[in-house]
């Protein structure tokens, strides 16, 4: 038990800014082990986004409220992701080898590509919650943030990692997932569906999958497996594909 508190606090140390206590230590093992803690990470953020969502609401416009919703999950993320999704913007389109874009995705200047790709992202994000009620928002911040989180955990268990040399921009990186791991992050990941309707829990489901074979063809066949950015990336993409999924009309489901 007291190791799996170590875990959990490496998790949250990692991933988040949220404040942890001073005696959590961290170490490659304790990191790798953090996997499954993802989608429980992105409850909390995704929980802590609808709490502004909520509060914001009883004094603001909808719109203001989601961009504040919005801009809390990037504060307790620190952009983490957002960051991942440019970086790989900018690999995928400056690139043209494998190594040509690995070395540009070390790079911790952003290029065109990685400022164009994260301000879609962002906007396409803010334009999809507006789509959605109120209530639904509240539901939906949890249930992105957790499912979303389970992509890259599924992705390091079928993809290799693509090592990089001792001089690039190295980021804290979780690169091993055991059964109990995923059998853990899958349930966690369940847990925010339950307060959808059969069927968003099938267009949600659907979403995941289809941005996680994406994400997964675009990087075994451009880079040859995945990186903290390509992962970082999958999170985003994942996310968004479910927000857009739930503004799709509930068809009849028996």
């Amino acid at each position: 038990m007291t190791r799996e508190i170590h875990v959990f606090f490496t998790a949250l140390m990692f991933y988040t800014r949220i404040p942890c206590p001073s005696w959590v230590d961290h170490s490659e093992s304790l990191l790798n082990s953090s996997s499954r803690y993802f989608p429980f990470i992105g409850l909390i953020v995704g929980g802590m986004g609808a709490v502004v969502f909520g509060l914001s609401y009883l004094v603001f416009p909808l719109n203001i409220s989601i961009l504040l919703s919005m801009a809390a999950t990037i504060w307790i993320t620190g952009a983490f992701h957002e960051d991942g999704f440019g970086d790989l913007c900018d690999g995928l389109g400056g690139g043209w080898t494998v190594e040509q874009r690995l070395d540009i995705m070390k790079d911790s200047r952003m290029g065109a590509f990685g400022v164009i790709g994260m301000g879609f992202i962002l906007v396409i994000k803010f334009a999809a919650l507006s789509e959605l009620e109120p209530y639904l928002i509240l539901i939906a911040l949890p249930v992105a943030h957790t499912v979303s989180r389970m992509a890259p955990v599924v992705m390091m268990t079928t993809l290799s990692y693509v090592q990089l040399d001792q001089l690039s921009k190295v980021k804290p990186l979780a690169t091993q997932v055991g059964l109990k791991s995923l059998i853990f992050a899958s349930l966690t990941a369940i847990i925010p569906m339950i307060f959808l309707e059969l069927g968003q829990i099938i267009y949600v489901a659907g979403a995941f999958v289809a941005a996680l074979l994406i994400m997964m063809y675009f990087l075994k066949t451009r880079l040859g497996g995945y990186t903290g950015d390509g992962l970082g990336a999958t999170q985003q993409l994942t996310e968004v594909f479910i927000y857009l999924a739930l503004c799709l009309p509930i068809l009849a489901v028996i």
